[in-house]
């Protein structure tokens, strides 16, 4: 079974009224310019600066833990966080 895919648009507020997605060089640009990423693959992107993925335990409870969440998508007990400026939106079958 391969890793889920997801396209990465951009929560920042913009004067156009479309949406800005990263692309294929890993910058943000409208639709027709978007790529699906894994979750791996997005770890890999500038030094995890839009997700980060470690063991369950590495991260202890203090304030740098604010925005870790357990994984939901596996039967891991990782915990994962997700830049909240960005939204990741699940690849439809298809696509």
């Amino acid at each position: 079974m391969s890793e889920k895919k997801y396209y990465v648009k951009s929560l920042l507020k913009q004067n156009s009224p479309s949406s800005l997605w990263l692309d294929s060089v890993g910058t943000f640009d409208y639709s027709s310019l978007r790529k699906a990423y894994t979750k791996s693959e997005l770890e890999n992107i500038e030094n995890g600066d839009y997700y980060k993925r470690v063991p369950f335990g590495e991260i202890f409870e203090t304030g740098i833990r604010t925005g870790w969440y357990h994984v939901t998508d596996d039967d891991s007990f990782d915990d994962e966080w997700i830049n909240p400026l960005i939204e990741l939106v699940p690849v439809e079958d298809g696509e």
